[in-house]
């Protein structure tokens, strides 16, 4: 008799265990990977620069695999809007979601990778240097506020901040990290206030600068009235997580070709 009652025990607890455990096929669901991009040259020489015919493949990739690139605003109504807060008339994300995101602002988007963006109907975000469009002397050229104009107006192209004019560094420290906090409020208020009067469109996500930052960084962003906050922290995207400090995974780089793309997708995005 004793077995006997252990055994049902055992089954018992095992059952509880089953029901409980979610099942691997949803390991997917409800996670989004954002990808980062900066900028695009027929001859890469950075780690941050990839060839326009390897971003075509990448776009390529996606289409073809199914993958499902949605825009920022799907995002933030998922993890600001979603079931966690209380919110049940906004549609899921889809399975294998992915944001597509570009940093700094460089003219080079405009050339090379807008057009395959809207081959595929892709959405995207350009974090911008705000202070630095129609204004980059002596760099990598930046877009001209005609250009974020045209793209915004088109509909597929989200113009958010990374910034008004501090993305530089201080010793090793992001710039947002070591000045003053009254600077910081300053410039972020004006990278909103100058992109939403260019483009006609709320401003209220921030790429972090280096991907720096750190708890009052993160209250300082909250009080200017951004909503979500981007890094460079790999991982992928879902609710939970801090809305200001989301993981993004850097791909912009000549040697994450096609295959490594794919390993980078099955990791974070696992079927």
């Amino acid at each position: 008799m004793p077995n006997m009652i252990s055994r049902i025990l055992t089954c018992l607890l095992l059952c509880c265990w089953l029901a409980a455990a979610p099942a691997p096929a949803a390991a997917a669901e409800g996670r989004v990977l954002v990808l980062n991009y900066h900028h695009l040259d027929p001859r890469p020489r950075t780690s941050s620069t990839i060839s326009p015919a390897l971003f075509a493949e990448h776009m390529k990739y996606l289409k073809e695999q199914g993958y499902q690139v949605i825009s920022l605003q799907q995002l933030k109504d998922y993890l600001l809007k979603g079931p966690a807060q209380g919110h049940t008339d906004n549609k899921p994300l889809p399975r294998r979601a992915v944001l597509i995101t570009f940093d700094d602002g460089y003219a080079s988007f405009y050339e090379h990778a807008f057009p395959v963006l809207k081959q595929y109907n892709f959405p995207a975000v350009m974090f911008t240097i705000v202070g630095k469009v129609s204004n980059s002397p002596n760099e990598i050229p930046k877009l001209t506020w005609a250009q974020v104009k045209e793209l915004a107006a088109g509909g597929l192209v989200d113009f958010q901040s990374h910034t008004y004019n501090m993305h530089y560094l201080v010793g090793k420290k992001s710039a947002l990290l070591a000045e003053p906090a009254r600077q910081v409020q300053d410039d972020l208020q004006l990278s909103r206030d100058v992109l939403a009067f260019h483009t006609g469109r709320p401003v209220d996500a921030i790429a972090f600068p280096y991907g720096h930052w750190d708890g009052p960084l993160l209250q300082l962003a909250r009080q200017e009235g951004f909503a979500l906050g981007f890094t460079l922290y790999p991982g992928a995207v879902q609710q939970g997580l801090n809305p200001l400090s989301l993981p993004r995974v850097a791909v912009g780089d000549e040697k994450i070709n096609v295959q490594e793309l794919a390993k980078l997708l099955q990791k974070y995005l696992p079927d």
